[in-house]
């Protein structure tokens, strides 16, 4: 058995802490101006626990990362006494004149502990998220600051993290990995002291497990990231093969005490279902029968079924025709792509006498195709935004000949 498939059965034996409180996984890119996702996190804190703790851990200028993370908390009406900085962090802040790498201690430290003990809001910053998890669990042990930070969650306070914050939230982690050489190279394990691997191609290791079950990727709408989340499921125990794919702007609100979700912010969450997906033998990856859902903002979904209730302003796309033409085959710099969503629900809803799509990825002579049809049960609403389910996708080896 692989060594993740192992560690993950092992956790998940384990009841998932965190059972009466929740979730804000945030996808990246974060608007500090109004934002419905810092409104929605500090509306999560338990009645009487008004703290919010800043842990800056992920990033390579802790202080800036977290006065940032504060002023916006503050723009929401957040009076400053009741934000706390955990001191915590791998990285020097250059611009200032401690030496912030003196924190990377602190995971032990009784002040910091304290701190996550009396906030009813937790708070992960981006940058790297390997940073985060040697600091929090070096070599896979729980220090007592992790355990803290799980006490005020099952306790009911609530957790969020943006990019990287977002990454650590499910018990696998995706640590690197380009989209397409995700799909073309071999899967990596999670190496110390560094991550990088030549090529791009992807990198597994093991986040905190907030999230008790799935895996979450970040940045999904801006970097493309279908193939590599897709990639990375097939890593997973079968049961455990769902993933959470989140749009920059944008987050995934969680409750666990209901098993529930919504999204809330600019983008949507890509749901990918590849639990009864099938992987087809040969050297390079392909598999089929994965499928697909979109919940845009507002929308809610069942954790335990995958289903997607649409926000109310929805109504189901009518076979009216596509927006605009969708051509098969057709990808690349020259050919500019709508937002995944927007295809597919052109593509597979809008025009009732397309039943397929297909779109090629390429680099250089190799690559892959995707293919997307329309499962018995799919179903697409749009209005101030997509909601899409039931969607079935392949992705097979493509090999190209190419002549001046």
């Amino acid at each position: 058995m692989r060594p993740l498939a192992l560690a993950l059965m092992l956790l998940a034996a384990v009841p998932a802490a965190g059972q009466a409180g929740s979730l804000v996984i945030a996808g990246g890119g974060l608007s500090h101006a109004g934002s419905d996702i810092h409104r929605a996190f500090l509306a999560r804190r338990p009645t009487g626990r008004p703290l919010v703790a800043i842990i800056p851990s992920a990033s390579e200028a802790p202080v800036e990362s977290s006065a940032r993370f504060a002023e916006a908390l503050i723009r929401q009406g957040v009076p400053a006494h009741d934000i706390v900085v955990v001191r915590l962090a791998a990285e020097d802040d250059p611009a200032t004149p401690h030496d912030e790498r003196d924190w990377a201690g602190n995971a032990t430290n009784a002040d910091e502990l304290a701190k996550v003990r009396a906030a009813g809001g937790i708070w992960f910053t981006g940058g790297d998220q390997l940073r985060t998890t040697r600091l929090l669990a070096p070599g896979g042990r729980e220090t007592p600051l992790l355990a803290a930070i799980r006490q005020s969650l099952a306790q009911g306070a609530v957790i969020g993290g943006t990019s990287a914050g977002a990454a650590i939230m499910s018990r696998a982690m995706i640590t690197e990995g380009d989209p397409l050489a995700a799909l073309l190279n071999p899967v990596k394990r999670q190496a110390e002291p560094d991550n990088r691997v030549a090529g791009g191609g992807l990198v597994l290791g093991e986040g905190l497990g907030f999230l008790p079950q799935g895996l979450v990727d970040q940045h999904f709408d801006a970097r493309r990231r279908l193939g590599r989340l897709s990639r990375a499921l097939f890593e997973l125990p079968p049961a455990d093969r769902i993933g959470f794919g989140i749009d920059e702007d944008t987050a995934l609100i969680v409750d666990l005490a209901t098993r529930s979700a919504r999204v809330a912010g600019a983008g949507g969450v890509t749901l990918i279902d590849a639990r009864a997906a099938r992987r087809r033998a040969g050297p390079r990856f392909s598999a089929d029968t994965i499928r697909l859902s979109f919940a845009g903002a507002g929308d809610r979904i069942d954790l335990a079924t995958l289903a997607i209730s649409p926000a109310p302003q929805r109504r189901p796309i009518r076979g009216t025709g596509p927006s605009a033409p969708v051509p098969d085959g057709r990808s690349g710099m020259a050919v500019p792509e709508p937002p995944v969503p927007t295809l597919l629900a052109d593509a597979l809803f809008a025009d009732p006498g397309r039943t397929g799509i297909a779109r090629p990825s390429l680099d250089g002579a190799s690559g892959v195709m995707f293919r997307f049809t329309r499962a018995g049960d799919a179903a697409g609403w749009s209005g101030e935004g997509t909601s899409l389910s039931g969607i079935l996708f392949a992705i097979e080896p493509l090999s190209l000949k190419v002549q001046p």
